[in-house]
């Protein structure tokens, strides 16, 4: 089941990001960000999405501002409750899955890599409660190689996601800048989201499948042979069109939409 995932979207009207995503695409990875935000579309939600042809909707929870690593009490509960808050509102709207962002370095806290782990564990801990009561899927999603993140491993996410609801969300472009592309394949049979898009392996580029160096052929085929069978979501940067390439080379590789 194939979704696409298009950040600029946050910036134009809940209807006409409908409009756009439904002329390609049946399913969607909803950014909870900025005019997409769940609070402020949750009231029209489900006229405006029965009035389009989209099959599933997911969320991808915001992440602006909020870090669930923060050693600063009052900002990891804030982030926690925002978290909460998103989870609650896409369950209420028939969403059956959220993807969520480890916490990050803070200027105090900038290399104090174990602090920052411990810290979104004990986060995502708090938030089990509710992803259990709602009967949701979360998960944690790995990130790029960058100097502000944690959770480039396997094992960084499964001590994150220790003694919790939270599942993983694997990012396959993530994983190439990291350059544990097979490390990470070895946990397909335990994700829950897979986002996909590629880069040539030095930043987080989010380019149409193809057009970097991912080596697909071995990713796919592992995705397939895995029995995975929740979204793949393609990530686009800034244009609709970036989206429907990627749909495109999946179509041809054999993954109906």
């Amino acid at each position: 089941m194939i979704f696409i995932a298009l950040p600029s979207l946050a910036r134009v009207p809940f209807e006409e990001a409908v409009s756009l995503v439904a002329e390609h695409f049946r399913n969607w990875e909803i950014l909870g960000e900025g005019t997409l935000a769940l609070k402020s579309i949750k009231d029209t939600f489900e006229d405006v999405i029965s009035s389009y042809s989209l099959k599933r909707i997911q969320l991808h929870a915001p992440f602006s501002d909020l870090n669930i690593g923060s050693y600063r009490e009052d900002v990891r509960r804030f982030s926690v409750e925002v978290l909460k808050r998103n989870i609650e509102i896409a369950a209420d709207l028939g969403m059956e899955h959220v993807t969520i962002h480890p916490g990050v370095f803070s200027p105090h806290t900038f290399g104090m890599r174990d602090s920052v782990i411990r810290q979104s564990n004990r986060s995502l801990r708090e938030l089990s409660p509710v992803v259990l009561d709602r009967g949701i899927g979360v998960s944690l999603e790995n990130m790029p190689l960058l100097n502000v993140t944690v959770g480039h491993t396997p094992k960084e996410l499964l001590r994150m996601t220790e003694g919790t609801e939270i599942g993983i969300c694997l990012d396959i472009g993530h994983a190439n800048t990291t350059g544990n592309m097979a490390e990470f394949l070895d946990m397909l049979p335990n994700v829950r989201n897979i986002h996909i898009h590629d880069n040539m392996g030095e930043k987080d580029e989010h380019l149409p499948l193809g057009e970097g160096n991912v080596e697909f052929g071995t990713v796919l085929k592992r995705i397939s042979s895995s029995g995975y069978s929740c979204g793949l979501v393609i990530e686009a940067e800034e244009s609709i069109d970036s989206g429907v390439k990627s749909l495109g080379f999946l179509k041809k590789h054999g993954f109906s939409p």
